[in-house]
């Protein structure tokens, strides 16, 4: 078998030096015979000899071309094995960055009952305040309803937004809108899509108040922004309700928190892609007040103070306010509420 081969070789070697002579020959100039010389014979002669150099040619070619189509189904294997393996590992990352968000690995020193009523009456006296103060300005615009007053300045932003909900109760309104904070899933569909908001209840101390670790994200940011927040509904009597949400202090609340390094079932070691950090600073209340003749209309009073930070300026959050505030009355009051303002 294997002669035969060399054989195969050697006539087809043989085989293409016979057809480059005849094809030098036919490029050499010739002298002219006579027309009636030329015969049928020669002419069939040529045109095989042609032939069968484009045969080879062509032959040649088509070799060529399925050696290069084999390479690239070669390369296409590799770039599809990588490509799969980096998927792999980006989920596996980003399955890391969501279990730290879900499962944050926190000790905390948990704060009473009375702690948190401390809070939220020191708070009280600070929104008073804030309320009477004469430093923010107004653009006289309304919005569905909405008042604005609001101070911009390089690192903090102040405002307050106020409404009335004519024909609906204090209590509809108060308790709608600390139905919305009071759960980690509502209460992240206020925030708007172009940021990744996360809360994981800390302590649930009764139904009126619970405090949350909360973070925000970017998408391709390299910094996290967090929170401790103290969530609460305050009664004021029959006609007055505040509900508060305001940071607490990590160097209090925050006892210790996890290592980054999570061990995974195979025994080795993920490790989370590093973020910067940045506590966040924002002290926010909804002020909720009984109005009108027979007390049936409700007045909201939205303020608070924000420090902005590299991932949410103090301008951002200006643009922001004002529609997570009609987020809100959307789920509270019903969307249909804004557009007959």
């Amino acid at each position: 078998m294997s002669e035969l081969r060399d054989q195969l070789t050697t006539l087809e070697a043989e085989y293409e030096k016979l057809l480059a002579a005849q094809h030098e020959r036919d490029a050499q100039p010739t002298v002219s015979e006579p027309k009636e010389d030329t015969d049928a014979s020669s002419a069939l002669h040529s045109a095989y000899v042609q032939l069968a150099q484009l045969k080879s040619a062509l032959t040649k070619e088509n070799a060529e071309l399925k050696r290069l189509e084999a390479e690239y189904a070669t390369v296409e294997k590799h770039v599809a094995q990588f490509a799969a393996a980096q998927d792999k590992a980006v989920a596996a990352v980003l399955q890391v960055q969501e279990d730290k968000r879900t499962n944050p690995m926190l000790v905390i020193n948990p704060l009473t009952l009375e702690q948190c009523n401390a809070i939220a009456s020191a708070a009280y006296e600070e929104v008073v305040a804030l309320r009477e103060s004469k430093s923010c300005f107004t653009t006289g615009v309304n919005m569905f309803g909405w008042r604005d007053r609001h101070k911009v300045q390089p690192d903090k932003l102040s405002f307050c937004l106020e409404k009335t909900f004519y024909g609906r109760s204090l209590e509809e309104v108060a308790q709608g809108t600390w139905q919305v904070l009071s759960q980690p899933k509502s209460l992240m569909n206020v925030y708007p899509r172009d940021i990744k908001s996360h809360f994981h209840v800390m302590q649930r101390l009764d139904e009126k108040t619970v405090i949350y670790y909360h973070t925000l994200e970017r998408e391709g940011s390299e910094v996290r922004a967090r929170a401790f927040i103290l969530a609460m509904l305050v009664d004021f009597g029959p006609d007055q309700c505040m509900v508060l949400y305001k940071n607490l202090d990590p160097k209090v609340y925050l006892r210790q928190e996890g290592e980054l390094l999570v061990r995974d079932p195979r025994g080795r070691k993920k490790v989370e892609p590093q973020k910067e950090e940045i506590w966040m600073n924002s002290f926010i209340w909804g002020f909720f007040e009984r109005v009108g003749e027979q007390g049936e209309h409700c007045r909201d009073d939205f303020g608070g103070v924000i420090q902005g930070t590299e991932l949410a300026t103090a301008g951002w959050w200006c643009l922001e306010i004002l529609q997570i505030a009609m987020r809100i009355e959307a789920e509270v009051i019903g969307p249909q509420a804004l557009l007959v303002q």
